[in-house]
């Protein structure tokens, strides 16, 4: 299984993406370029590739990190769109190699995503593991890597794609608040639900205290959901 997670990061109103790779035992052929590629009764144990993308502080590619031993799936590479990316110093300090393709080199989002279609070609990851990805990808890298794109995000999917799912979620009353890990699709937090963990808001709860309580639970079902696509 290859998981790719990808997440954006915005300070000074530039975008940073991390990307980290792992690489894992793939019990099934997933998609059409897996059944092109895999022989019946000759499936072998391979390292997971992930990529991850760092937002805020880089948590998520963290712990995804810290917990590849536990999970079985061993990190091998990363890559950004970002040359100053704070991720990058946290894959330096594990040891990994980070790729730079910098999406300023690039006149659009189509022309970027092919670039990453081509990498990604090169290390024929499994999965695909998005942590924060900002935006929507292209249809030809959804088409080409299909049902192989994860993504996780903080709400209780369908509720409140897109941004401000905190302040959404307060000013809606719900009682409950979330994170879904999905499938992704071409559409914007769309896909079929793969996970979801959720909590009872509480009277005292604000926007930030709801982002914390979303990450500790991302830092503990991520990594536990990279096994169990695994098995």
């Amino acid at each position: 299984i290859c998981v790719v997670t990808t997440t954006m990061v915005w300070q000074h109103g530039a975008s940073e993406a991390m990307i980290c790779i792992w690489k894992c035992y793939k019990p099934y052929a997933r998609t059409r370029r897996d059944q092109q590629r895999m022989t019946p009764g000759k499936l072998q144990h391979k390292p997971i590739n992930q990529t991850a993308n760092k937002i805020g502080t880089g948590t998520n590619l963290e712990s995804i990190i810290h917990n590849q031993k536990k999970y079985g799936y061993d990190v091998c590479a990363c890559f950004t769109n970002n040359p100053k990316a704070g991720g990058i110093h946290i894959c330096e300090d594990h040891g990994l190699e980070c790729k730079v393709i910098d999406n300023n080199y690039f006149t659009d989002r189509e022309e970027y995503d092919k670039e990453i279609d081509l990498y990604l070609n090169s290390i024929e990851p499994d999965f695909i593991i998005l942590a924060g990805y900002m935006r929507i990808f292209s249809s030809c890298l959804v088409d080409n890597w299909e049902g192989q794109i994860v993504n996780i995000h903080p709400s209780l999917l369908p509720k409140y794609p897109g941004l401000n799912t905190h302040q959404r979620a307060l000013d809606a009353g719900d009682k409950y608040h979330g994170t879904t890990i999905h499938f992704v699709t071409s559409e914007l937090d769309d896909g079929p639900i793969i996970r979801q963990e959720s909590f009872e808001i509480e009277p005292s709860d604000d926007p930030n205290s709801l982002m914390n309580k979303i990450k500790e639970i991302e830092h503990r079902i991520y990594p536990e959901t990279i096994s169990f696509l695994n098995k």
